[in-house]
C-alpha cells in the first residue's frame, strides 16, 4: 500500500462534513501530502451546508474556477492526461454537481455525503485535472 491507498482508506473511516471532510477538502489534504501545501485549508470551517458553500466559494456556479484558484496557489499545473495521484473536477453519472476527486490510475475516487465512491475513467467527464506529480 502506498500513500494514496492509505489516504483513500482513511477517507472511508471519516464521515462527510461540509466544514472539514467534503470532496474538495479531502483532495486538498491529498495535495498537502504530496506538495506540502493544502490549497483548501483557508476554507475549512467557513461554511456548513451546500448554500453556505456556494456563497463562500462559488463551487456550484463555477467548480473548475473555484478549484483552479486554489490549485494555482499550490503550484499545480493543469494536465490533459491524468496520472495516478492527480486531482480533478469531474462530472459523474449519479452526482447532481461536479465533484473533486483523485485519479487512482484505474478510477476516479471522491468523497460524497454517502461515503467514498469510485468511477472508471470512461464513465466520468473530467472538467479539469491538475498534476500533483505523485506517480
Amino acid at each position: 500500500m502506498d500513500a494514496l491507498d492509505l489516504e483513500l482508506n482513511k477517507w472511508m473511516t471519516e464521515p462527510f462534513t461540509w466544514e472539514t471532510h467534503n470532496c474538495c477538502f479531502l483532495a486538498g489534504r491529498w495535495v498537502a501530502q504530496v506538495v506540502g501545501f493544502d490549497p483548501s485549508e483557508s476554507d475549512h470551517f467557513t461554511f456548513d451546508d451546500m448554500g453556505s458553500c456556494q456563497r463562500t466559494t462559488g463551487w456550484f456556479r463555477d467548480p473548475v474556477g473555484t478549484f483552479d484558484k486554489r490549485a494555482v496557489v499550490a503550484g499545480l499545473p493543469r494536465t490533459d492526461t491524468p496520472r495516478r495521484g492527480d486531482v480533478g473536477v469531474i462530472k459523474v453519472p449519479d452526482e447532481r454537481h461536479p465533484v473533486a476527486g483523485i485519479f487512482t490510475g484505474q478510477s476516479w475516487a471522491f468523497k460524497t455525503q454517502n461515503g467514498v465512491k469510485s468511477w472508471a475513467p470512461k464513465t466520468v467527464e473530467p472538467l479539469a485535472v491538475w498534476s500533483v506529480n505523485f506517480a
